[in-house]
């Protein structure tokens, strides 16, 4: 291997390690139950989500709006409803550069959230 691609190869695996760690950030997918509600806080946003089983599928309802301050009162939430099957993750974004992912059980038993971070990569040419 060429001393060019062993540093290729070296900066590839960093990107991808750093790119991991960043994204997990340590965090534990919390879990929902059909039928309970759950709020998260993402930065300046404020989320909360239930969903419902119907015919194995996660039916998921979402509000999103501006977070709480002593100084701010958060406007209309945005409510959404998306169909999540089990095996397909959903993932909603905010434009403040957090994001929830959303995977449905076998059966629609449960379903875990976890709060991400959007973590950009480019290669520098």
């Amino acid at each position: 291997m060429t001393p060019f691609k062993t540093i290729l190869s070296t900066v590839a695996v960093c990107v991808i390690t750093a790119t991991t760690v960043m994204a997990g950030q340590g965090v534990r997918p919390i879990e929902l139950t059909p039928g309970h509600g759950q709020s998260f806080d993402l930065g300046n946003k404020r989320a909360v989500s239930y969903f419902l089983d119907r015919d194995g599928v996660c039916h998921l309802t979402l509000m999103l709006t501006e977070a709480y301050t002593e100084d701010t009162v958060p406007g209309a939430a945005t409510r959404m409803i998306v169909a999540v099957a089990p095996g397909r993750p959903a993932r909603v974004d905010t434009s403040n550069g957090k994001s929830l992912g959303f995977d449905c059980t076998a059966n629609a038993a449960k379903m875990t959230v976890t709060p991400l971070d959007h973590v950009a990569v480019a290669p520098r040419i």
